[in-house]
């Protein structure tokens, strides 16, 4: 009797150890930062950059993260109500960003409206989008994109 309890219990104990790692490791957490749909008129693009901010510039650690654009076709209107069907989408490769450098992307108007996120591995990110007007070189608009299910915006 005590050899099959040491028997069963030594099969349990094999059996836990050799679980696979992969399914007992936590998913690393992505914080995401996004612009929504964005309608820009003629010769405007949205420019979101992103730079590194926070405890993680005093190490001089780097972040990694993604970008990402759709874009938005004109659907069918109920009064004032219209729906936007995703016409396109891509995604970026990773990119890192490490102490005193900041990435870009413009997003340029492709249809009804455009929409761009960036993905990083922390949240010590600033994501800012600005709406530039292409021919002048000149900013209309700017907003800072906050993350973690928070919704606040900061107008400039």
């Amino acid at each position: 009797m005590r050899s099959r309890l040491a028997l069963a219990l030594a099969m349990v104990v094999l059996v836990l150890a050799s679980a696979d790692s992969r399914l007992m490791a936590q998913q690393p957490r992505r914080f995401v930062f996004d612009t929504g749909p964005i309608s820009l008129g003629p010769n405007q693009v949205a420019r979101m950059t992103a730079v590194l901010t926070g405890p993680q510039t005093n190490s001089g650690r780097v972040v990694r993260g993604r970008f990402s654009r759709f874009g938005y076709g004109q659907g069918s209107c109920e009064g004032d109500i219209c729906v936007q069907p995703l016409a396109a989408g891509f995604v970026y490769e990773e990119i890192q960003i490490g102490l005193f450098e900041a990435v870009s992307l413009d997003l340029a108007n492709t249809g009804s409206s455009v929409r761009g996120t960036f993905t990083a591995n922390s949240p010590n990110v600033v994501v800012t989008v600005a709406i530039v007007d292409t021919a002048t070189g000149m900013v209309t608009s700017s907003q800072a994109l906050f993350t973690n299910d928070t919704i606040k915006t900061a107008n400039f």
